[in-house]
């Protein structure tokens, strides 16, 4: 699980800029790009877990593979 903190001054499209300092527009990038890791982090996690088991009826069950495969 992640989690996202909300930031009030990250998108330029809905907060407004007058109010917001180069310092707080910083600090609020630096949060996003921290957040946006960590999703990707977790989709890689998860994509790992997925990876290890993929196709796995294949070698356990390769005589029912097989006679599938050459019918």
């Amino acid at each position: 699980m992640i989690v996202i903190r909300k930031s009030e001054t990250a998108d330029t499209r809905s907060c407004d800029f007058s109010q917001v300092t180069k310092e707080q527009l910083l600090k609020s990038s630096e949060q996003h790009i921290d957040d946006v890791d960590k999703g990707i982090q977790f989709f890689i996690s998860l994509l790992n877990m997925v990876s290890a088991d993929h196709d796995s009826d294949k070698l356990w069950g390769i005589d029912s593979f097989h006679s599938d495969f050459i019918t």
